[in-house]
């Protein structure tokens, strides 16, 4: 019986780096195949990111 690799959790600081790297214009599928993520996932976390940025801007500002 083959056992499941258990998928490894990704820390903040991570998920971060990955971030970062699709805002300065890496490639969605490029760092999908890297990491081994959905390009979905990436695109999401991305998006949260985004939002939660300008949200506390607007906040802060607004």
């Amino acid at each position: 019986m083959s056992e499941k690799k258990q998928p490894r959790r990704w820390s903040a600081k991570r998920k971060q780096e990955v971030v970062l790297r699709l805002l300065r214009g890496n490639s969605l599928d490029a760092l999908s195949r890297e990491t081994g993520q959905p390009a979905a996932v990436l695109s999401g976390r991305r998006d949260d990111f985004l939002r939660r940025r300008n949200g506390g801007f607007e906040a802060a500002h607004g």
